[in-house]
């Protein structure tokens, strides 16, 4: 009797991987859509505001116009942020600070935005302190670089439940759709 619960067993599971392989895929995939979703939103203001920003410099606007006398802790706030460089990469203004300090992009940022015009990248200044960063490189009156960006925390901390939930909630469907499949297969 035990030996025949054991290949019933065997067998249901044997029939069940398929399914089980579906159900994973299933999950997996849309858990990939939503995270990415949830991470790209997390650059629609920062292209707006470094358009907006860039369009002004182009036209004339002095850097002045954007120099922020409240500055933004890049390690601590939500808040957006801003730093414009001329065309020799020299920074002009920057709202954002990290420790007191404007940061600077690395290079090969500068020079992607340079030959493409526009960059979106994850960028961690500090081991900790991961932002979505927007670049924009224009040509004009005041040509540069302007960056816009602001923490990812807040969405990392929204892509952190929504691992949990999807793991719990694919492991949960995985066991009961298996003991369903054990039971009335």
């Amino acid at each position: 009797m035990q030996r025949f619960k054991q290949a019933q067993l065997e067998s249901s599971f044997r029939r069940f991987v398929p399914l089980g392989f579906a159900l994973s895929s299933v999950f997996f995939f849309g858990y990939l859509i939503e995270q990415q979703h949830l991470r790209l939103e997390a650059n629609d203001q920062l292209v707006q505001i470094a358009n907006d920003i860039t369009l002004a410099l182009a036209q004339g606007a002095p850097y002045s116009t954007f120099t922020s006398p409240h500055p933004v802790d890049m390690s601590r706030s939500l808040s957006p942020y801003a730093i414009i460089f001329d065309g020799e990469q020299k920074m002009q203004t920057g709202s954002g600070v990290l420790d007191g300090v404007v940061p600077r992009p690395p290079k090969g940022v500068f020079e992607y935005v340079k030959l493409h015009r526009e960059e979106r990248v994850t960028w961690e200044p500090r081991r900790g302190v991961r932002v979505a960063l927007v670049g924009v490189y224009h040509d004009g009156v005041n040509s540069g670089f302007v960056f816009a960006g602001h923490s990812l925390s807040e969405v990392e901390r929204k892509i952190d439940e929504l691992t949990k939930l999807t793991v719990f909630v694919w492991a949960t469907s995985l066991l009961s759709t298996f003991v369903l499949f054990v039971l009335f297969a």
